[in-house]
Parts: structure tokens; C-alpha cells; sequence
């Protein structure tokens, strides 16, 4: 007999009225609402993305640290509904529990055997070094700094990982905590005017950025401090692809600002040294063995939704012009549009139960239709992927990428693609734990296509910050701070697509491809993302425009 959750024990219906009240509470906290009533749309109340990120957080926290997915939320944002979902996976948790915690060597993820297959046949390479960029808001004494940052190396294993090959694959080992005098941190004066100093981050940033980590040492963070007599001083973190994805950016910046400011109450490193110690939590080590003992299963009940998806995108495919050889350059073009639009948008979009990213993604998406005469187009996108109990807070590679087939025919509407985007994201939710190049093996080898000619556009999105955020002494910078690229990006026929929410809910978009030599400029990409919009904000129910009478346009 399987032995019940302890938050079980009291019996189903004690349970149900016991999870609805913490949800009740945890809603309306979060979302500033004092009565939830049942058929409550957590998105209609205004939520987003994070805000369901942290209502699944402190849900699980208040159930003991049991494992509930983040897309709970999503796929059930009707309170009453939501309920039902958890007290269900409640029961599938206490069945399935693993045993292991605090684990310190094992497999590596799927995510961390790709890029160090990637390393192992280019040799030593930067192909999967990060930077992450941080405005310093108070002059730290370098001591501080580095001291915080070792706090940061030795908090994290992921940071402190070795690798290793195998006949089968790879394996991973977290090295023990490593001394002060081995955290790599350089400063750097970079006096005079703004243009020459930038110029000078620059360079020394791509020279640091060029060179490769040795994987088998056991420490993925090297550092680099530029102090500006005109601005916040910058911190340049230096890390490795398979210990770090782009959520792990805002873990290290809010951990940094705290360690800065002299906090002694952060949480405690995440895993214990010894498997299941006392009070140990889940490491990155945890995460992999638990991935791939679950994989088998989740291509099985995945394999429905993949064979559509890259059905309706294959027959899309057919009857449009393909892409050849031709020659192509390296392009890139950037527009910024004023932050009345979006909060237009938000009017009728939050109404809906659509977030930012759903309705950006949809413009997105309308705008390459347009522009190509497609009626689905495959929006290649990265899912979080910390649905995970305990790793909310870690840092680690756990972002997969994703692949939504968004319709876009002739007679639609802006509120008729956000509903598209947002099931498929939904629905897409539900797989987010394996990698795309996994999922898409079998459907593709069945319909004949290769998975790169799916992908029309990667869309990155990145939202306004926080107001903790906005507040702490170390913040998040762009790299655009540094005026470009440290190394152009590799793209193939689908687009690059940066949408970014700024302050004053400015929206920036960038595009960056290879283009053809005779086909569209990034700029006019860039404009027909900006013109959409545009009419996105104006006419959620009005009929998008329908493709210009010209030849479509191949990307």
C-alpha cells in the first residue's frame, strides 16, 4: 500500500477543502484580490508568466516541498479547476516520489550531453560560454565582490561541476566547495569618454568571452569588473552553457545583491553533501537522473501532440517556395516601440487570459505570415522548465527549447492568434522536460523532414523587471550596453527575434539572420513586426490585413 502525502493524511475531503483554502490565499496574495471565487481565471485576474511561476512556488513550499508541476497553472487557470489538478497530482506525487536527494555525481541531463557533444567535436571552444552583464548601482570594494561571488560559487554545485567522458555518454561530479583565492576576478579601469569606454568593455569582454572553460576543473565562473567614472560599474560574469541557463541570470543577480549587501539570512545551498542527509535539497545531479528516468514515458504521451505539430507545419512547407543555396549575409536590425502600445494590448489581452509573451509571439508570428503568404509558421521558443520541487531558486541548465505551430490564416484576428499561441504554449508545457531535437526525432523520421526546416523564427522574450529588481544595488544590464554582439550568432534560414520589455513597458525588437543576398532586409522585418504591433493595440477583433499582392518572401 502506498504510504499517503502527509498533507493527505487527513483524508480526500479534508485534503480538497485544505488545498482550496491555501490556493484561495495564495491567489489572492499574489494577484491583490480579496475574494477568489471559483470560476476565476488566475490570467483574467491580471497574472502572467512569473506570478504563476511563484503561486506554483509557494504552493509547493506550503505542501512541504512536494513536487508539483508549473504547468498545473497553466493548463488549468480556472480556480476551481486548478484545485482538482493539484489534489490530482498530489496523489501521482505520493506514487511516484524518487528517493534520491543531495545526489553530487551522476548522468548528465539531456540538455548538458548536447552542448558537450557539441564541445567534444569542436574541441576547446567558446561555442557554449555565456556572459551575463550586471550594473553595479553602489562602488563595492573588490574584496566584497569577490567574496559574494565565491558565496555564489560554492551555493550552487551546477557552478562547481566537473565532466568527464564515457563509452555511453558523460558524467558529471561537483567538485567540493572551492577556497576564496579560487574565484577569478579581474578589474578593470575604463576611464574617459562614454564611446571609448565602451569600445574598451568591449574588447576585453570578447577577449575573456574567447576563451574556453576546462570542463574537467570544477569551476564554470570567472569574472571581470569595469569601473566607469560616468556610470554604475559593470560585473561581466563568465559561464558555461551546461551549468547555466537564462532564468539562472536573475537567480545570480538577486543572490549577488544580497551577498553585496551583507545579508547573512539567504537560503542555504542548494543539495545536502551526502544523498539524502537531513534538510538536503535537490541538486542539478537530482534533476538529470530523475529526466531520464522519466523520458520513455513523456515521448510516450507526448508523441500525439508532436506528430501534429510537425504535421502542420510539413504540409504548410509543401506548398510554399523553399529556400536554396544562394549566398547570404549576417544581418541585424533593432526597433523600439513606445510603451503606449503594449499597454493597449494589455487592455483587451489580459482579458483574455493573455500574457505579454502570448501576444508578442502572436505579432510575431501574423507579421512573418504576412510576409511570407504562410498560414502556420513554426515559432521556435525556450520554456523555463523549472516546474521542479526546490530548484526555483538554483542555477543549472534546465531551459528547453520548444516549437509552436501557430496559425495565422488569411481571415483571423490579433485575439484569435493570442488563443492559438497561448494553447499551443499550454499544451507545449506538458513536454518541456526533454529537448526539442528528442521530441521531434520520431515525427520527423516519420513525415520525412529534417527539424531545422520547421523552425521560421527563434523568439526570445525577455519581460520588464521586477520592482525588486528595479530597487536592488546589483541589476541585470543588457548587452546591448556594450553596442553589440561579443560573437555573431549562427542562425540558418528561421529568423532570430528578440522582444524585450523595458521600463515604461517600452517594447524592443531586434532580428538577426542570415539573410539572403536578395531578400529581405532585417529592417524590414523588424518594421512588419513593428507595424503589427501596431494593430494589435488597435483592433484585437479587427481582421489583419491580408498578404500584399507581391511574390512571398523565402527566409
Amino acid at each position: 500500500m502506498t504510504e499517503a502525502h502527509p498533507a493527505q493524511a487527513s483524508g480526500l475531503h479534508a485534503e480538497a477543502v485544505t488545498t482550496a483554502e491555501r490556493c484561495r490565499r495564495i491567489w489572492g496574495d499574489l494577484l491583490h484580490v480579496p475574494e477568489i471565487e471559483d470560476q476565476d481565471d488566475f490570467f483574467v485576474l491580471g497574472g502572467h508568466s512569473m506570478l504563476a511561476t511563484r503561486a506554483m512556488t509557494r504552493l509547493r513550499k506550503e505542501l512541504g516541498g512536494v513536487e508539483l508541476s508549473a504547468s498545473i497553472i497553466f493548463e488549468h487557470p480556472v480556480f476551481h479547476e486548478f484545485v482538482a489538478g493539484v489534489d490530482t497530482a498530489l496523489g501521482r506525487t505520493a506514487r511516484d516520489a524518487s528517493p534520491g536527494i543531495g545526489r553530487t555525481s551522476g548522468p548528465v541531463s539531456l540538455q548538458q550531453e548536447e552542448l558537450l557533444r557539441l564541445d567534444a567535436a569542436l574541441g576547446p571552444s567558446p561555442a557554449n560560454n555565456v556572459v551575463v552583464l550586471l550594473e553595479i548601482h553602489d562602488r563595492l570594494d573588490i574584496a566584497v565582490l569577490r567574496r559574494a561571488l565565491h558565496r555564489l560559487l560554492n551555493r550552487h554545485p551546477a557552478l562547481r561541476t566537473a565532466f568527464r567522458p564515457l563509452d555511453s555518454g558523460f558524467e558529471q561530479t561537483v567538485a567540493p566547495p572551492w577556497p576564496e583565492s579560487g574565484v577569478e576576478l579581474v578589474a578593470h579601469d575604463v576611464p574617459g569618454e562614454h564611446g571609448a569606454a565602451t569600445r574598451r568593455i568591449r574588447a576585453l569582454l570578447r577577449e575573456k568571452h574567447l576563451r574556453p572553460f576546462d570542463l574537467t576543473a570544477g569551476n564554470l565562473l570567472r569574472a571581470q569588473l569595469f569601473r566607469r567614472p560616468d556610470g554604475p560599474d559593470l560585473l561581466a560574469c563568465h559561464l558555461h552553457h551546461a551549468a547555466f541557463d537564462g532564468t539562472s541570470g536573475r537567480v545570480l543577480a538577486g543572490e549577488l545583491a544580497e551577498a553585496c549587501g551583507g545579508r547573512r539570512d539567504a537560503a542555504p545551498p542548494p543539495g545536502g553533501t551526502e544523498p539524502d542527509a537531513p534538510g538536503a535539497e535537490p541538486t542539478y545531479v537530482d534533476y538529470a537522473v530523475r529526466q531520464r528516468e522519466t523520458l520513455d514515458g513523456l515521448l510516450a504521451q507526448g508523441r500525439r501532440h508532436w506528430l501534429r505539430t510537425v504535421g502542420d507545419l510539413a504540409a504548410d512547407m509543401l506548398e510554399m517556395p523553399r529556400a536554396d543555396d544562394r549566398p547570404s549575409r549576417h544581418v541585424r536590425a533593432a526597433a523600439r516601440v513606445e510603451g503606449e502600445v503594449l499597454r493597449q494590448i494589455r487592455e483587451w489581452a489580459r482579458a483574455d487570459g493573455a500574457t505579454d509573451f502570448v501576444v508578442l509571439a502572436g505579432a510575431v508570428a501574423a507579421a512573418l505570415g504576412r510576409l511570407t503568404h504562410r498560414s502556420c509558421l513554426g515559432i521556435g521558443t525556450l520554456l523555463d522548465n523549472r516546474d521542479h520541487s526546490g530548484l526555483e531558486r538554483a542555477v543549472g541548465a534546465f531551459a528547453n527549447s520548444t516549437l509552436l505551430a501557430v496559425p495565422v490564416p488569411s481571415h483571423t484576428t490579433p485575439g484569435k492568434i493570442a488563443t492559438e499561441v497561448r494553447e499551443r504554449l499550454t499544451e507545449a508545457r506538458r513536454w518541456a522536460d526533454a529537448p526539442l531535437g528528442v521530441l521531434l526525432e520520431e515525427p520527423c523520421g516519420a513525415l520525412c523532414v529534417r527539424p531545422t526546416e520547421l523552425v521560421d523564427a527563434v523568439f526570445w522574450f525577455d519581460g520588464p523587471p521586477a520592482a525588486k529588481e528595479e530597487r536592488a544595488t546589483v541589476r541585470l544590464a543588457d548587452l546591448r550596453e556594450v553596442d553589440a554582439r561579443l560573437v555573431d550568432l549562427p542562425f540558418g534560414p528561421g529568423l532570430g527575434i528578440s522582444v524585450s520589455v523595458g521600463r515604461a513597458d517600452e517594447v524592443h525588437v531586434s532580428v538577426e539572420y542570415a539573410a539572403p543576398e536578395h531578400g529581405p532586409t532585417a529592417q524590414d522585418v523588424v518594421d512588419r513586426i513593428v507595424t503589427m504591433l501596431r494593430f494589435f493595440s488597435t483592433a484585437p477583433d479587427g481582421a489583419i490585413p491580408a498578404p500584399e499582392d507581391r511574390p512571398a518572401v523565402v527566409l
